[in-house]
């Protein structure tokens, strides 16, 4: 009897291990199954920051856009590099249309895609290729995003809408903003651009220049007591005097806001 029992006795810590054996392997592939579904709803949910980070940098590379076109002393412009938007320096007091530079949230590189109209910027765009998780909740501007179907298709971009500004409230006239009719976005040139070489500048052309120069100040020191359009007013005034004077005609009065 004693010669039976002592095989098995010994064969039962065998047989222990093994199954200690396979409980580590259990646990093991639960452990990385509960890691990759922690690593997964970790990189959704970062996913969904950046999402959150694009909306706001791309906005703010649009209303810079759209301010540096509303900002233009003489016809709209559209910005030919990102950095002039830092300082916008077409008027005689440097203006900043955005507080930095964003880099692409996305792919973590400023290297965005510019969205042009000939060689002007008019908006950007994530050069990212990835599917967004985000398909409701958009504003009135990015509603058009819904149906996107990589964030390269979130086009940030400045239309002419973005020269009207708002009307004065009915009996409002002091001091109001009116609208003032403004042309429409600027078209793509047709075809490549030629540049002609400019002839020899007669010196009549210097004392149109500083006359303009002397317009700008002018326009710029009403510009916390005029309204709006009486500020777009003055500074169309300096661009028809500043022709007239290239054409040899009789230059207008400067059209500065009357005292009230």
């Amino acid at each position: 009897m004693r010669g039976i029992l002592r095989p098995l006795r010994r064969s039962l810590p065998d047989r222990a291990g093994g199954f200690t054996y396979v409980g580590v392997l259990i646990l093991v592939a639960l452990t990385g199954l509960m890691l990759a579904s922690a690593g997964e709803v970790w990189r959704t949910r970062a996913q969904r920051e950046n999402e959150v980070q694009l909306l706001f940098a791309g906005g703010q590379y649009r209303a810079a856009i759209a301010s540096y076109l509303r900002a233009s002393p003489g016809a709209p412009e559209y910005p030919k590099r990102l950095e002039d938007l830092l300082e916008d320096r077409r008027l005689p007091q440097v203006r900043r249309h955005l507080r930095r530079l964003f880099p692409d949230p996305m792919t973590r590189s400023a290297d965005w895609e510019l969205i042009l109209a000939g060689d002007r910027i008019t908006g950007v765009a994530s050069r990212s290729t990835s599917e967004p998780f985000r398909k409701t909740g958009y504003s009135r501007e990015d509603e058009s995003f819904a149906d996107a179907a990589t964030y390269r298709d979130w086009r940030f971009v400045a239309t002419g809408e973005a020269l009207k500004v708002p009307a004065p409230a009915a009996g409002n006239t002091a001091g109001a903003p009116v609208t003032a009719p403004v042309p429409g976005p600027i078209p793509e040139p047709p075809g490549p651009v030629i540049t002609v070489p400019l002839p020899p500048r007669p010196e009549s052309d210097s004392r149109c220049d500083n006359q303009r120069q002397t317009d700008f100040p002018r326009c710029a020191a009403v510009q916390g007591t005029a309204t709006s359009a009486e500020l777009a007013k003055c500074m169309a005034s300096v661009t028809a005097r500043y022709l007239a004077c290239r054409r040899r005609q009789d230059i207008p009065t400067l059209a500065l806001p009357t005292t009230r």
